[in-house]
């Protein structure tokens, strides 16, 4: 049997060999707005379902390896407590790589990737008109923590 210690890996092995193992896996792709009105857009590969009822999702933000270490994503959801939750298919597959890239913090995602934003229904953050599923989430509120485990 092998075994894996993550503090013992360099980046970004730790998080290649989890995705392999955990797949395939969905991405959530999440559209943030800051209190100020600064739209943000950013892919999230750790993602899932957690409730029927109410209907609850999860992702998880990990930390920067830099500073700030707070991503846009988290920042604005603890300013706003609203995001809108993305599905991506083939066809925006591209665009949803071109936001992860990581922009200063006043960058338009949706501009950089060419897409074209709408109004939500029901939520500040703004939809990607071209997704098939956009999920309109309030926050439940956050949970943070700190962990490790040993793959």
């Amino acid at each position: 049997m092998l075994s894996f210690v993550s503090q013992e890996m360099k980046d970004p092995a730790p998080y290649h060999l989890l995705t392999s193992i955990v797949a395939p896996g969905p991405i959530a792709w999440v559209s943030t707005v800051s209190a100020s009105g600064i739209p943000n857009l950013a892919p999230y590969s750790f993602f899932n379902a957690v409730a029927g009822f109410p209907p609850t999702i999860m992702f998880s933000v990990a930390y920067h390896r830099r500073e700030p270490k707070e991503k846009d994503t988290l920042r604005n959801i603890h300013e706003v407590d609203e995001f809108v939750c993305h599905v991506v298919d083939e066809a925006l597959s591209h665009a949803m790589v071109q936001t992860g890239t990581e922009f200063p913090y006043r960058v338009n995602e949706f501009d950089k990737a060419n897409l074209k934003a709408i109004p939500a229904t029901d939520v500040r953050p703004l939809r990607i008109e071209s997704s098939p599923v956009a999920m309109e989430c309030k926050g439940m509120g956050l949970i943070t923590t700190i962990s490790g485990c040993t793959l």
